[in-house]
């Protein structure tokens, strides 16, 4: 399954930077695969990702970069149902 959040400036025309992005859900009994990748700019280009385990307690990755506007996807790859509340991603403007 495949989710796309669409293209996003966080309301601000400044250069942004990325530290981290965390998924806040309720861990699943087995280990299964949630792939986050991201676009830059306007383009549909998406990076390879990261993995994270969903059996995980901490589900946190570290895919920064300098950007105007970002896109995100997210990728599940797993057997079980999920629950994602949300997925909060670390960002400082103007840098």
């Amino acid at each position: 399954s495949i989710i796309r959040f669409g293209l996003t400036d966080d309301g601000a025309s400044v250069y942004k930077f990325q530290n981290k992005e965390s998924v806040v859900m309720k861990s699943t009994a087995y280990s299964q695969a949630l792939t986050v990748k991201h676009s830059d700019e306007s383009t549909n280009n998406f990076n390879d990702g990261q993995v994270i385990d969903t059996a995980l307690d901490r589900k946190e990755i570290y895919q920064g970069g300098r950007f105007m506007k970002r896109n995100y996807q997210i990728e599940y790859a797993g057997d079980e149902q999920i629950f994602i509340e949300s997925i909060d991603a670390d960002i400082s403007a103007g840098l």
